[in-house]
């Protein structure tokens, strides 16, 4: 009898699990568009409480231009025009081909404009672009983990982790709130991951294609430091495409096709303006000869390289300690500091989801696909890292973690990995846990940000005159 009755509630006990896991699915599966609602409107706030200059984004009021000259007429801004022409440094973002962002920033501006608001509404309704990339970038990285973790049975909350650690991130968060290039680039990275990550878990398909020309073109018109990831997706893309197509020839040319035709389309354009405008492909040159004649004018040094070599910058100056503070969350002109405490959790964080995801390496490498991603991202984040050190030898001395922001993408996916393949996430008790996890990790950045609106009295923008 006894054994009976032990077999009886044994029965009962999976039947009672076997219910509650729909429930437990259902309620886990409502919490991830909340997540995604509460993002949206975590940035629009940012995107409505930074003021301008040192209470706001860096380089926000010369990358502003773009738009305001768009939006008041002068549909291609060029870098002599007197609307683009920044007050130091004779300085002009329109000598790059870089321009995605701000005719996006343009478009809700003229939304704005139409709908009669004031000029403040209508500057800060620029930002509403970034908020819109960075939304962009959070749904990539939760598609990827998706493609990752498709057989899993708790995917929903795999994908939960990957987006609230990437959102709440707060260098990201607030790359999300106001205008700048630096989060049109990020998204580019997330949708390049995601394009690959499918295209060698799922093969290639003309619909993957797309979605990496989309990528691409994010990259390429978004900011320099991120075109090592063009770089490298292009050798995954075009080594795994004809693996994946040996003796199709027709499937192979369109796909290819597809990928290459849609980004030079999206792309091309923006490099012949440069080249007929200032016969200056990439525009930099002519970027630095207003800079001089700025200088022989009289005009103020603005721009301090460091002179002493790389290995001095590394090891005899504080250049990686603040590039790591702002790649967290040092946000502003780097006036705004995280408490120590607070950047220590974060950096913790990291470290024991990189030696997690380290200790998983030796059975990933095994796939072929995981080899191409972990060797193509390594070798594109070590791109944008030489990018950032030869910029500040040998232009300016920026330790600005938003330029090699772009390694928060595989980082992300690098601790999701390491955190879910260590802990299984089945039971009841992980899985509250994890959740509760991720509330906290939230409120962390809401908290930080909130804090510095407060301490600095943001309010937004208060424009006085005509834009």
């Amino acid at each position: 009898m006894k054994h009976a009755d032990t077999t009886a509630c044994a029965v009962s006990s999976s039947r009672s699990e076997r219910s509650s896991a729909p429930i437990r699915h259902r309620l886990v599966s409502a919490i991830e568009p909340l997540v995604f609602i509460v993002l949206a409107m975590y940035y629009l706030y940012g995107a409505f409480v930074l003021e301008s200059g040192t209470g706001g984004g860096p380089d926000e009021g010369m990358r502003s231009l773009i738009p305001r000259c768009i939006i008041n007429g002068n549909l291609l801004p060029s870098g002599y025009d007197h609307c683009a022409i920044y007050h130091l440094g004779n300085w002009s973002y329109a000598f790059y081909p870089q321009m995605l962002g701000g005719y996006f920033s343009a478009a809700f501006m003229a939304v704005a404009k139409v709908l009669g608001a004031s000029a403040s509404i209508v500057y800060m309704s620029g930002r509403i672009a970034s908020v819109c990339f960075g939304l962009l970038a959070v749904f990539a990285l939760n598609r990827t983990i998706g493609i990752i973790y498709a057989r899993r049975n708790n995917i929903v909350l795999i994908r939960c982790i990957a987006t609230v650690l990437l959102g709440f991130w707060p260098q990201f968060a607030f790359l999300s709130s106001y205008m700048n290039n630096d989060i049109v680039a990020l998204s580019g990275v997330a949708v390049l991951t995601y394009a690959l990550v499918s295209g060698l878990k799922n093969r290639w398909t003309v619909r993957s294609a797309v979605v990496l020309a989309i990528g691409i073109v994010l990259c390429g018109l978004g900011y320099w430091n991120s075109y090592g990831f063009i770089l490298m997706a292009v050798i995954i893309f075009l080594i795994s495409v004809c693996m994946q197509n040996r003796g199709n020839a027709m499937a192979l040319a369109k796909i290819i096709g597809t990928a290459a035709g849609l980004s030079a389309v999206l792309i091309l354009p923006w490099f012949m303006v440069n080249l007929v405008r200032y016969d200056d492909l990439i525009g930099m040159t002519t970027f630095h000869n207003r800079y001089e004649a700025w200088l022989n004018g009289g005009g103020l040094v603005l721009q301090h390289p460091y002179r002493h070599g790389i290995f001095d910058l590394l090891l005899k100056t504080d250049f990686v300690e603040s590039t790591v503070d702002s790649f967290i969350g040092r946000l502003g002109y780097m006036s705004v500091v995280m408490p120590l405490k607070l950047s220590l959790i974060y950096r913790a964080g990291v470290v024991v989801g990189m030696i997690l995801a380290l200790a998983q390496f030796p059975r990933l490498w095994r796939s072929a696909g995981f080899r191409m991603m972990a060797v193509g991202w390594g070798i594109a984040s070590s791109i944008t890292l030489a990018l950032f050190l030869y910029y500040t030898v040998h232009t300016d001395y920026q330790p600005q973690g938003r330029y090699i922001i772009y390694l928060l993408i595989p980082l992300v996916i690098a601790m999701v990995v390491g955190f879910v393949d260590a802990f299984r996430l089945d039971s009841r008790t992980i899985m509250a846990a994890v959740i509760v996890g991720l509330i906290v990790y939230a409120i962390m950045d809401i908290w930080f940000f909130q804090s510095a609106v407060m301490r600095y009295g943001w309010s937004g923008i208060h424009w006085k005159g005509a834009l």
